[in-house]
């Protein structure tokens, strides 16, 4: 048994109890992938108003506790640390960009990411499920207990990131801060011994419902997580009501008309390239590196793989790698030479080209900066995204939700999902593990009557995981080896 089986088997109880608001059905959208299929214009338009409706419920949600600790933070001169895996860890990313900017070449805002920068493009396997890794990471960081660690976990059990928090209660003069998108209640049933018991544990419940693709945390979750995020740094709470009309106004026929060419280039084996630049790149790349673990697609592509990514991305005006990851994140990369961590040689970094001297055969979208926002160029069209009204930073959010609606219609459209259940999810951490177990369980029972325990559920998606290729559905697999058909 491998470590990753056995680590599984050792968190197996607490995913027999309640299922989590993130990883409940929407009821709005049980149908979103015939949607997609059938007008790309009405499955767009109700993403954005799932969007809207957790924005809605998010100004409800008492942000002044957390503000001040961060104001007094950075007031006191204090370092903070900001600890995610995935889209949280993109997110992490995109508020240390935004602060590295406000103050250049200063290092007083942290992204501490599962598995070093390297992970902004592909996951390293093991870290997100692996909490000593979190203590060795800010070990290596220096953290101090003048320090703040604020942790970024849409679902609230991640172990990478509660490790951190738990660490950091030991150490810190100031409680450290876990941002969570269930009801702490249902992480307390999980896991009675759960950080947020922890009476030195600060935490904020960000609970603004299902998201629309089932279990997709990188949707509505990473929404509401950035939303507070910016109001703590940069005070956006003015700017919602701006932003909220600017989704109600987004061009969605033309947005629709954008979704359609992208499927047909995959549909015909095309791939395409992004052209963005430096200050809009962290919300390009999120959708881009998140397609993979979502739908279960080909990652960027580097020295040792082949295959190539579906979509990739190109910063405009980069000389080179070194000066497009100097772009991208304002600093150079963090890479973490452990010799128990896989994946993390400054080689394989450097792998990844995301700059001009990039060479592929791809069809080409560009996101040029206009006066009032960005305009999206593709073929011999333009769509014009209006932004006026709104900071850099509220713009790089409403970006990224276009283009995570967008790739989600797309991959409906594409069959990557069936109803509003990822079907082609990724099984390379515990949550997707148990992600994929639910849904076969699921649809063998609504489908064919046939009810299937978890452990033997779970026994199955751990032995093919291992040996999953791309493009290929791991619940389709489960329903074909337990219900012939």
């Amino acid at each position: 048994m491998d470590q990753f089986t056995q680590n599984f088997w050792q968190e197996y109880q607490r995913f027999l109890k309640t299922m989590l608001t993130t990883e409940q059905p929407h009821p709005q959208t049980a149908g979103l992938s015939m949607l997609a299929q059938k007008d790309m214009a009405v499955a767009l338009a109700l993403l954005f108003a799932v969007d809207a409706e957790a924005i809605i419920a998010f100004k409800s949600i008492d942000l002044a506790p957390f503000n001040k600790a961060i104001n007094t933070s950075l007031q006191e001169g204090g370092r903070i640390f900001l600890v995610g895996c995935g889209a949280s860890a993109r997110m992490a990313m995109q508020i240390e960009f935004l602060c590295r900017q406000r103050v250049p070449d200063s290092n007083q805002v942290k992204a501490v990411i599962a598995g070093g920068d390297i992970a902004l493009i592909e996951a390293v396997e093991r870290c997100e499920d692996e909490p000593s890794f979190a203590i060795k990471h800010l070990e290596a960081l220096g953290l101090s207990r003048n320090d703040l660690v604020i942790g970024l976990s849409a679902g609230g059990e991640s172990p990478f990131i509660l490790e951190a928090i738990r660490y950091a209660s030991t150490l810190c003069t100031d409680k450290p801060w876990l941002l969570y998108c269930n009801p702490a209640t249902a992480l307390i049933t999980r896991n009675e011994h759960h950080v947020i018991t922890n009476p030195m544990v600060a935490h904020l419940c960000l609970d603004v419902g299902p998201m629309a693709l089932t279990g997709s945390t990188r949707m509505q979750a990473t929404t509401v997580m950035t939303l507070a995020l910016l109001s703590a740094f940069f005070g956006i709470e003015s700017e919602l009501e701006i932003f909220l009309d600017k989704i109600k106004h987004l061009p969605l026929q033309a947005l629709a008309s954008f979704a359609e060419y992208e499927t047909s280039l995959y549909q015909q084996k095309e791939h395409v390239l992004y052209h963005v630049s430096a200050q809009y790149s962290l919300s390009i790349l999120a959708d881009t590196t998140e397609r993979s673990p979502t739908f279960n697609v080909p990652t960027f592509e580097h020295g040792a793989q082949k295959t190539p990514a579906w979509a990739y991305m190109m910063i405009d005006g980069s000389h080179d790698k070194v000066d497009a990851w100097q772009q991208l994140l304002l600093r150079a990369p963090e890479v973490l030479n452990w010799p128990d961590l896989p994946q993390t040689a400054q080689s394989y970094l450097d792998e990844f080209d995301l700059s001009s001297s990039y060479h592929g055969e791809r069809r080409d979208i560009y996101f040029n900066e206009v006066a009032d926002g960005l305009s999206l160029q593709y073929a011999d069209k333009i769509i014009p995204l209006d932004m006026t009204g709104l900071s850099v930073s509220m713009r790089q959010l409403l970006l990224r939700l276009i283009m995570v609606n967008h790739s989600t219609a797309v991959f409906g459209r594409l069959g990557f999902y069936q109803g509003n259940l990822m079907t082609f999810v990724k099984p390379s951490n515990f949550k997707l593990v148990d992600r994929a177990v639910r849904y076969i369980q699921f649809l063998a029972q609504a489908e064919y009557k046939k009810q299937l325990s978890y452990r033997e559920v779970a026994e199955f998606v751990l032995a093919e995981r291992v040996r999953l290729s791309d493009k290929v559905s791991i619940v389709s697999l489960g329903l074909e080896h337990f219900v012939p058909h």
